[in-house]
């Protein structure tokens, strides 16, 4: 390469003349390329002339057609200055390659002439960034170029880039990738990059500018048309949420068009002008808006008040255009404007397009409508006022009219068409007409006229135009008529209010049909021939077989789409199931679902619950909502019942839903014990759902999860059956203190079960069957107990509180400690004093004083254990037990270590004892034996007519001495002596171990 030694002669001048002693900056140039960033020589001097590695006080540049490149490693600059390509009209380029994920800082880039190449690859996120300060010295007559043919990101770093008004900066991409090129104005989401550059930046291509507000653009004297230039579809891309508008920052569109996108909303007050543009998700104007074709793809469109108006053409392909009252539509020269509008868009959510405007701003449009839905509203974001809108040169092929209803007024929206315009709708594809609100049958009785036609329009009947959209609040339908009067074809509607009948089910719906189509809503199989409208009441009457049932239909099999206020209403007033001399039944399916009755009433059969999800689902519930009356008696009443084949929670009981006199019963009932099936009474955890109900209540093989047991102060009775469960769900208090309310048991069994947080205080009167406690939590009884067995087969600790009433047939208590405390009572209904057998299992504990083993009939297994201790105190007893089993487990008395005081169980009766030599029963006691003192503790009397016992049939190895080391002198025995009457004592004793001293006495 040949130097132009003339060109730097003023340097060397100024140089020559300079005083000596004082250090001058030096202008190094580059003189031969970089090859790669390994020989980049922003770290390297070889190719400088003259030649060095930068340093501080020297100013680099790069021109004459060369290339620099950037290190693969972060970098600052050395030198006080790195400018790329020459100034001035007959400067040359240089060339800057930056490579992938790096980051530069530059106390000065000068960007002159030239291109900066981003060599990142699709995916490697912000992979340039610079940072210091970087000026654009190019202007429009030669601007700078930043370029990726690889689709690489480009980052200025925050307040780092500045630029005069004349300068510019061009984002390029030549060899456009799958992944557009993008630089990002700034680090913090694109939002202060360019804060002191005050020139343009043109977008040329499959490229991106990246901006999180314009604000940081807003630094001009005065608008600025073009500030950011859109060419070859170059994309202006909203980063943020939160966008910062300028009014001063101009976007013009090039010939060949832009593309303006958001994430998920841009603003913008400034121009919009020049050639097509693209527009993809939110956008919100109250700028001018003048370009040749305005495409709206996705998203809310919004032109706001102080908008100005006046593009070639507007397509609504998909997404929303609102336009407020006060845009203006003007041309350039402030003449009124027609805006042509084409809204099309399919039937799908992701391609439906709609028009919201004002009457005054439907005047102001040439309106093509294929496809979409024009919303008639006094502004952009307000509807319910009804107003006239006069439309000119429209045509109308397709579509959806939805007009307002302003009930108060008693008015609706109307649009009037003036002859130029054209209907070009058919009966086979008619125009759809809704309203904004379902109309008040009360008081919206009168014909609405919605639409005026001339008839140089083309001739329109009823049957073209669809009305369905319009209904009545107690869903009346709304019929079309049409109406020609002085040229003019008025089109009413007006609702088909009927007086109230009664209708029966016809036939059942189909076996497998819980989808949106069955007689509750869509279907006609009723004896009025029509589906079901409001103000009618019926009737399902054809028996209790599947296939003559009513199905209410699912809403939906995903609960994350089930949201609090989802439900299918029936819109009939009432629905009756059975009658008294004819069952009646309903299915209902799937999952998560509601359905809302003004009155559902249960007079003789059965609901069926049905998951249509495969395999066994636990928390798949269902609900009704509305009014709900139980007509069915006790002797045969109505079933809320599973379909027996899954396992689930199948029914929620929302608080004040049901309602039944005193002599009604409702059941529910689950056919296959196998598969658990459970209910709620309480959206929330079971608290309150037969708040209200005052009848009885049948729970048959379900389990039935409560949070609360207040909600049954109204009932009547309740009944368990086939072991139906009364289970504590939630954490609330866990007290349920009822004792008015009776709960019987049926033969078939009942049960109660602690769930995970025990049952603190329950105070009912059970009666009837077997009862059963579940559970491994504190279970504490203060209540009445009448049932022909009471059993205890949780492992949970059991006390029945003073106060209680035993009348059990037996008792059972098969794991866990069973506590009967001083006070309890054991009486019949007659208030007799009773005696009542309780069966102590191996593992399991009975803790009882004198009053309670004064009313058992014990048996005690092998491995099981009786303690003679209550709540009362260390109080030495003597307690008769009227007839005992007695296997080879353990029994602990209370004893006075200081004398011979203790607990006695006097045995009569029938007394049979199974422990032995071999098996023998053990003996403890509450307090250790005084080694210094002989006390003879008598613990046992057994009656005569038993076998004769032996000490060894007696283990007292688990009692020990009051001191921990003795001289070996005594041990402790039992022994073992008659009475008279033939009965056996046995005593607990301290005997000698010296030769020839008896041990123990028989």
């Amino acid at each position: 390469m040949t130097t132009n030694r003339l060109r730097n002669f003023p340097l060397l001048a100024a140089l020559a003349f300079a005083p000596l002693g004082v250090a001058r900056a030096a202008t190094v140039t580059l003189a031969t390329d970089d090859a790669s960033s390994a020989e980049s020589s922003i770290q390297h001097g070889g190719h400088w002339s003259p030649a060095g590695t930068p340093v501080a006080g020297n100013d680099y540049v790069v021109a004459d057609g060369h290339t620099i490149y950037l290190p693969s490693t972060n970098a600052t600059f050395a030198g006080d200055s790195l400018t790329i390509g020459g100034t001035g009209v007959a400067g040359t380029a240089g060339h800057i390659v930056a490579p992938k994920q790096m980051k530069w800082s530059f106390p000065n880039l000068n960007l002159a002439k030239g291109d900066l190449v981003a060599t990142g690859g699709d995916s490697d996120y912000k992979s340039v960034w610079f940072m210091g300060k970087m000026t654009v010295l190019a202007t429009t007559n030669a601007p700078f170029v930043c370029t990726s043919s690889t689709g690489a990101r480009l980052t200025i770093y925050r307040n780092a880039i500045y630029g005069a008004e004349d300068a510019c900066l061009v984002i390029s991409n030549g060899t456009p990738t799958s992944t557009a090129f993008r630089l990002h104005m700034g680090d913090d989401m694109a939002t202060s990059g360019f804060t002191y550059y005050k020139g343009r930046i043109v977008v040329d291509g499959k490229c991106e500018l990246w901006c999180g507000g314009f604000s940081q653009l807003n630094n001009t004297a005065g608008v600025v048309t073009n500030r950011i230039t859109l060419r070859n579809g170059g994309k202006l891309q909203q980063r943020t949420n939160a966008w910062s508008d300028g009014n001063k920052v101009g976007v013009f569109v090039e010939p060949s068009g832009g593309t303006i996108s958001a994430n998920p909303t841009i603003t913008i007050s400034g121009p919009l002008t020049g050639g097509p543009v693209a527009k993809y998700n939110g956008f919100y104007t109250s700028g001018r808006v003048t370009v040749t074709q305005f495409d709206i793809n996705s998203g809310y469109t919004q032109f706001s008040s102080g908008a100005s108006v006046s593009n070639d053409v507007i397509n609504v392909n998909a997404g929303t255009l609102a336009i407020h009252g006060n845009v203006k539509f003007v041309d350039d020269r402030g003449a009124p404007w027609i805006q042509p509008v084409n809204v099309y868009g399919g039937t799908a959510a992701s391609t439906a397009a709609y028009l919201r405007g004002s009457p005054s701003v439907l005047s102001r449009l040439r309106l093509l409508f294929d496809g979409g839905t024009l919303y008639l509203s006094s502004d952009a974001l307000a509807m319910g006022t009804a107003e006239t809108a006069y439309m000119t040169n429209a045509t109308v092929v397709s579509g959806t009219f939805q007009f307002d209803a302003a009930a108060a007024a008693d008015t609706m929206d109307r649009v009037v068409f003036d002859k130029t315009s054209k209907m070009q709708f058919t009966e086979v594809a008619p125009l759809k007409l809704t309203a904004n609100i379902q109309l008040p049958e009360a008081t919206m009785t009168n014909s609405y006229t919605l639409l005026d036609i001339p008839v140089e329009c083309g001739t329109v009947t009823a049957a073209m135009f669809d009305a369905s959209g319009i209904i009545g609040d107690k869903k009346a339908p709304a019929i079309v008529s049409v109406a020609t009067e002085g040229g003019i074809q008025r089109v009413s509607i007006k609702l088909n209010i009927e007086e109230p009948q009664h209708y029966w089910l016809t036939k059942g719906d189909d076996a497998d049909n819980f989808t949106t189509d069955t007689a509750f809503n869509t279907l006609t199989n009723w004896t009025s021939g029509k589906a079901v409208y409001q103000v009618h009441h019926y009737h399902v009457a054809l028996g209790t077989n599947e296939t003559s049932s009513l199905h209410f239909p699912a809403y939906t099999e995903d609960p994350s789409v089930a949201a609090p206020g989802d439900y299918l209403d029936f819109t009939g007033v009432s629905l009756t199931v059975g009658e008294s001399n004819k069952a009646g039944r309903v299915d209902y399916g799937s999952n998560y679902n509601r359905w809302r009755f003004q009155h559902l009433n249960l007079a003789n059969g059965e609901l069926v619950y049905h998951t249509s999800t495969s395999g066994d689902y636990k928390s798949r519930p269902v609900t009704i909502l509305g009014t709900v009356n139980v007509n069915s008696g006790e002797e045969n009443p109505f079933t809320i019942r599973a379909s027996g084949d899954k396992t689930g929670l199948f029914f929620v009981v929302v608080k004040g839903v049901f309602h039944a006199g005193p002599t009604n019963a409702l059941r529910f009932y689950n056919p296959n014990p196998a598969k658990g099936v459970w209910i709620q009474p309480g959206i929330n955890m079971g608290t309150d759902g037969f708040s209200g109900y005052e009848g009885i209540v049948i729970f048959d093989a379900v389990r039935v999860e409560l949070n609360g047991f207040g909600q049954f102060a109204n009932c009547a009775k309740m009944k368990l059956a086939g072991g139906g469960t009364l289970y504590r769900r939630g954490n609330a208090t866990g007290e349920w203190i009822l004792p008015s309310l009776p709960v019987e048991i049926e033969p078939s069994g009942g049960a109660l079960d602690t769930g995970p947080y025990a049952l603190d205080k329950i105070n009912l009167t059970f009666c009837g069957g077997p009862l059963t406690v579940y559970g491994s939590k504190v279970f504490n009884f203060y209540g009445k107990a009448g049932v022909s067995e009471l059993a205890f087969t949780g492992t949970g600790a059991k006390t029945i509180y003073s106060g209680a009433n035993l009348d059990v047939g037996a008792i059972n208590l098969a794991a866990g400690t069973l506590t009967v405390n001083e006070g309890v009572t054991f009486t019949n209904a007659s208030l007799v004093a009773v005696t009542r057998p309780i069966a102590v299992a191996g593992g399991a504990t009975l803790k009882a004083g004198k009053s309670a083993l004064d009313h058992f009939d014990l048996t005690l297994a092998d491995g099981a254990s009786l303690v003679t201790a209550n709540d009362a105190g260390t109080v030495y007893e003597r307690a008769e037990v009227p007839g005992a089993t007695l296997g080879a487990g353990t029994i602990t008395f209370d004893s006075d270590p200081a004398s011979a005081a203790c607990d006695t169980l006097d045995f009569t009766g029938a007394t049979a004892v199974h422990f032995s030599t071999g098996s023998p029963l053990k003996i403890k006691l509450s307090s250790p034996v005084s080694y210094t003192k002989r006390h003879d503790y008598e613990v046992m009397v057994f009656p005569a007519g038993i076998r004769k016992l032996r000490s060894e049939d007696f283990d007292v190895s688990g009692i020990a001495f009051d001191q921990v080391e003795n001289d070996g002198k005594y041990a402790i025995c039992a022994r073992v002596s008659s009475d008279g009457a033939g009965c056996q004592h046995v005593y607990v004793v301290r005997l000698s171990t010296i030769p020839g001293t008896v041990l123990s006495v028989r």
